[in-house]
């Protein structure tokens, strides 16, 4: 807030302006984004543990990277190949095949059947592995949707410095016009 309050960076803005053009470089104003990205970034490292922090960069790619809808489908297809092939050559058959598969979760599964794990021990360990998963894309989730959050927070809050820029010298037309 300090680089909006003192204009530290408003000559940098002006010149980004002058590059980007006059139809979209007035919608460029460095101040205004240190405080909507570095009050964004403040907030939101307050309101995590660092250990948490240090995972965004990973968090965002796999959101970026996530399967889209529909690759389900291929999940169940597979699993149905699967079953038919165990049903008709046993479950050691499975062993060769259970290397390609790209889901940990699916593998996992997979190799306990082929190891013989009893079903409840099965059904226990997925679904332990299933609500850790779950806890953990949820601490993710929060970091982005609280980010989101403060982003319009901050937004208000250069819009009021930029007021009180603007008003403090009302008798100067050019002033009141440069601030604004």
């Amino acid at each position: 807030m300090a680089i909006a309050i003192f204009d530290i960076g408003s000559e940098f803005s002006k010149g980004i302006s002058a590059i980007l053009g006059s139809k979209v470089g007035i919608f460029f104003d460095l101040p205004s984004l240190f405080i909507v990205i570095g009050g964004t970034v403040g907030a939101v490292l307050i309101n995590f543990k660092s250990s948490d922090i240090t995972k965004i960069p990973s968090l965002a790619l796999k959101a970026l990277t996530a399967p889209s809808e529909g690759e389900e489908a291929e999940t169940i297809n597979q699993i149905v190949e699967l079953s038919q092939e165990a049903r008709v050559n046993g479950l050691l058959s499975l062993e060769p095949k259970i290397k390609v598969i790209e889901s940990d979760f699916l593998r996992n599964g997979l190799e306990m059947v082929v190891d013989g794990v009893e079903t409840e021990a099965i059904r226990e360990s997925l679904e332990n592995e299933l609500a850790f998963m779950q806890r953990r894309h949820l601490k993710g989730q929060q970091i982005f949707l609280q980010g989101g959050m403060f982003c319009p927070a901050f937004g208000m809050v250069g819009t009021l410095v930029g007021l009180v820029k603007m008003m403090t010298d009302l008798t100067d037309i050019v002033q009141i016009a440069n601030n604004m």
